[in-house]
């Protein structure tokens, strides 16, 4: 089967599974829906807009944007000591806060 043609038949699932969410969501109107229900709504919407979207690239013939995967850090080691600075940073802000010192954050917690 031709690439193209999966993907437009990915589309039509894809557009079918949104569709069924949207029909539950009509019956429900405007009544609450119950926290683990409405979390499980919340996750296969964006489960399917991430395939939607990979789906676009491809249609495109775009490789996967690195933005698929940004929230694995490339270089760990360089991830953790710019976490560690930022939470050093915040600290710091707090412990001025509460002291009632007039000091401003330091620079590293908006990088």
């Amino acid at each position: 089967m031709p690439l193209a043609e999966t993907i437009a038949r990915l589309h039509r699932a894809v557009a079918g599974e949104i569709a069924v969410i949207e029909a539950a969501r009509e019956k429900l109107g405007d009544a609450p829906r119950q926290r683990v229900e409405a979390g499980r709504a919340a996750r296969t919407l964006a489960s399917l807009a991430a395939t939607l979207h990979r789906l676009n690239c491809m249609q495109m013939g775009l490789p996967p944007s690195a933005n698929d995967y940004d929230d694995i850090p490339t270089d760990i080691d360089e991830f953790r000591r710019r976490l560690a600075r930022r939470i050093e940073a915040f600290l710091e802000s707090r412990e001025a806060d509460e002291s009632g010192g007039d000091d401003a954050a330091p620079a590293a917690a908006s990088s």
